[in-house]
C-alpha cells in the first residue's frame, strides 16, 4: 500500500528538517545540540499521538521509525529498539511491506550495534524479503538494507555471501550515483578477496 503522508507523518518530517538544520549548522554547543535533540524528539512523540489519534497506521509506522532513531542517539540501541518494533507491528497491520521492512532493518541494526547476530540475521532477511516484495522500495532503500546485511556476514565469517550482498549495494549505490557508497562498497570487496585468495 502506499503510504499518502497525513497529518502525523507531515509533523515528523518537520522534526527532521529541525534535525537537519542544526546538523548543517556550523558548530553547535553540547547544550545547543540537547535542546535540539530535545525538540526534535518532542515533536516527534506529537507526531506519533497525531497519527495514533487519527488511527493512520502507516503514519504512525513513519513516526514512530523516525522517534526510534533519535531516542536511539540519546538512550542507546537497546531504547530505540522496543519503538522501531511498534513501528513494523503498524506497518504490518497498515500494509506496508516497505515501512515493514524499513523497521525490521533498524531493528537488525540494533542487535547488530550489540553484537547478537543471531537474532539480527532472520530480522535481515525479512526485510529484504519485504523490500523487495513492495514497489514502492526505492534503489537507495535496498542499497541501505544489503548493505548492513553485507556486514553482518562479513562479521560472521561467510565471506562470499557477504561479497554477493556487497556487489548488490554497489550496484544500488550506483545507480543512483553515490559515490561514497560505492567506494565502501568497493573497499569491501577488496578486503574480502584479499581473505578469500590468502
Amino acid at each position: 500500500m502506499k503510504h499518502i503522508k497525513g497529518r502525523g507523518a507531515r509533523v515528523a518530517d518537520d522534526a527532521w528538517r529541525i534535525r537537519y538544520e542544526a546538523i548543517m549548522a556550523e558548530e553547535l554547543s553540547p547544550e545547543e545540540e540537547s535542546k535540539t535533540q530535545a525538540r526534535v524528539l518532542s515533536k516527534l512523540q506529537q507526531a506519533v499521538e497525531i497519527s495514533k489519534t487519527e488511527e493512520n497506521l502507516l503514519d504512525l509506522s513513519y513516526s514512530l521509525s523516525k522517534y526510534a532513531q533519535i531516542h536511539g542517539y540519546i538512550h542507546g540501541p537497546e531504547a530505540a529498539f522496543k519503538f522501531y518494533e511498534e513501528s513494523a507491528e503498524a506497518a504490518r497491520q497498515g500494509g506496508s511491506p516497505f515501512l515493514e521492512g524499513h523497521a525490521l532493518r533498524h531493528m537488525a541494526d540494533k542487535l547488530c550495534d550489540l553484537r547478537d547476530y543471531e537474532r539480527a540475521e532472520p530480522l535481515f532477511e525479512r526485510a529484504l524479503e519485504l523490500m523487495r516484495s513492495d514497489p514502492e522500495t526505492d534503489t537507495l532503500s535496498m542499497g541501505n538494507i544489503l548493505r548492513p546485511q553485507a556486514i553482518l556476514l562479513e562479521e560472521t565469517d561467510r565471506l562470499e555471501l557477504a561479497a554477493q550482498r556487497w556487489r548488490d549495494a554497489r550496484a544500488a549505490y550506483k545507480k543512483v550515483g553515490i559515490q561514497e557508497g560505492v567506494d565502501e562498497c568497493d573497499a569491501h570487496l577488496k578486503d574480502i578477496a584479499s581473505k578469500l585468495d590468502a
